[in-house]
């Protein structure tokens, strides 16, 4: 998109989940901070969405001419992988919760780029 060449892509149906990396350590750091955790904790937004959109957003957040051809490229053996993950267990026992939305994260990122 930086260099705004055509991007051949899946379908980007698939759903997908983003988590911020200042969130995903704070969420870290109150889960250590619990006295009795033993088990699995997902990490997430908690708020999945089809890739195509994350893509889209990134599109228009990087002011790209590039052409987004969905579908271009086939999903591998494995078929289309969606990640959403219930963070509920880690909300309940922790209090955390993300704040950094996709659009923030991307801009802070792309911002970092320049």
């Amino acid at each position: 998109m930086f260099k705004n060449e055509d991007c051949p892509l899946t379908a980007c149906k698939q759903m997908w989940d983003f988590l911020y990396i200042s969130d995903a350590a704070e969420g870290l750091k109150k889960l250590l901070a619990e006295k009795d955790t033993s088990g699995v904790y997902n990490f997430g937004s908690g708020s999945a969405k089809p890739l195509k959109d994350y893509v889209e957003e990134m599109a228009e957040l990087t002011c790209t001419n590039s052409r987004l051809l969905f579908g271009a490229v086939p999903y591998g053996p494995a078929g289309m992988v969606s990640i959403e993950p219930v963070i509920s267990r880690l909300v309940g026992e922790t209090g955390w919760k993300p704040e950094i939305s996709f659009k923030s994260g991307v801009t802070h990122v792309l911002q970092t780029l320049q």
